[in-house]
Formats: C-alpha cells, structure tokens, sequence
C-alpha cells in the first residue's frame, strides 16, 4: 500500500529461470532467519495486523469489482490445517476478522468451518494437514451451493441433487 491506496509493485515478476539462477547465491542461514522472524511477529500479531490492513483494501477492490459488474459479491472462509480440527463454537481470528468485514460493508460471508465440525462431531474424519481431499471438497461444495440457493430462493436443479 502506498499512501493508503492499493499500488501494483514488483513487476514484471521475475521468471523461474531467473530466480532459480539465483538460488546458488542465496544465503540459506538468512532465509532461515526471515522466517523465523515472521513467525514470531506473526505470534506476536504484528504482522497478522499489517496482513489485516492490507486485506481489507484487496478485499473492498474485489468487492467494488464485483458490484459495479452487477454481481453480488460472496467470501467463503475456507479452513485449513489445525482449524479443520478446532472445535470451538467461538470465531478463529481470521473468521473474526472476515465475519467483521463482511458484517461492516454488507458482504455475504459464508463459513465452512462450523460445517466441518458438525461432521467431526458425527464421527467424520477430516484430513487437516496438506491439501483438502475429495470428501472434504464436497463438504464445502455442499455448502456453498445450500448457502447460494438459500440466498438466491431458487429450488436446486434435478442433476444438482443426488
């Protein structure tokens, strides 16, 4: 952000060729040490706050985008890792976050996370490490498509349901 405004930096965006012909040079111990760092302001929440800053512009140009086209906007807080597995009824802080957003600017805002923990609560297993796998894909579907035909009043076509 520059002054407040979203500014498009960093470009052209390197080539992997031209990064990858740097990595002989790279210093390992230093990125080791930014990562670190990172980790811990993120623990501390610095950093969570400035990513919080800076995602409420990206999100209110792709909301703006989006209404301006005649569509209505609609974030998915998709959980990962350790949030799959959280079972608490309280909001994580990035669902805080979103929720608060979404809330402020008039946003629909649906959240899979309460979806998957009623499943666990069933006796599902979720896989909450790497990538999402087929079932957990079709849960957030199912989701998604109950919140957009709830929303939108339509009844669910014959080959959407089975």
């Amino acid at each position: 952000m520059v002054s407040g405004r979203l500014e498009l930096t960093n470009v052209p965006v390197p080539t992997p060729g031209s990064v990858l012909a740097q990595e002989p040079y790279r210093r390992k111990a230093l990125d080791l040490a930014v990562i670190l760092r990172d980790k811990l302001l993120w623990t501390v929440s610095k950093t969570g706050t400035e990513a919080r800053n800076l995602t409420a512009p990206i999100f209110d140009a792709i909301v703006a985008t989006r209404r301006n086209m005649g569509a209505v906007p609609v974030f998915v807080e998709m959980p990962v890792g350790a949030e799959i597995d959280d079972a608490s009824e309280s909001l994580t802080r990035r669902e805080q976050f979103l929720n608060t957003y979404c809330q402020e600017r008039g946003v629909a805002c649906v959240f899979l996370r309460s979806r998957f923990r009623e499943e666990i609560k069933r006796g599902v297993k979720l896989k909450s490490s790497l990538h999402w796998d087929p079932k957990e894909h079709r849960l957030a579907a199912e989701q998604i498509t109950d919140f957009l035909l709830s929303r939108s009043g339509l009844a669910p076509s014959a080959a959407a349901v089975k």
